[in-house]
């Protein structure tokens, strides 16, 4: 765990773009996809899920964002609800 100070120079040079990120630009693990929805379930912010992942937040947004709609997506087609017809 790093301190707030740390933390703030972290979420800084992340932002200013002043020092690359260990994992910036590299593909996502299906163990980090599994990870990030799990770190949002638990209601972690992006810029904390960022720093731990060494992404940017727009890749943790997108990733997030990915992952996210297809869980939902899954769910809906496993949901056996009958379809509405209009009249």
């Amino acid at each position: 765990m790093i301190n707030q100070k740390e933390y703030l120079e972290s979420v800084k040079s992340m932002r200013n773009h002043t020092k690359r990120l260990e994992r910036e630009g590299d593909y996502w693990t299906q163990e980090e996809r599994d990870k990030l929805v799990w770190m949002f379930n638990r209601g972690e912010g992006i810029t904390e899920i960022a720093i731990q992942f060494q992404r940017t937040e727009p890749a943790v947004i997108h990733a997030g964002k990915e992952r996210l709609s297809i869980m939902a997506f899954s769910y809906a087609i496993s949901e056996s609800v009958p379809p509405r017809i209009a009249v």
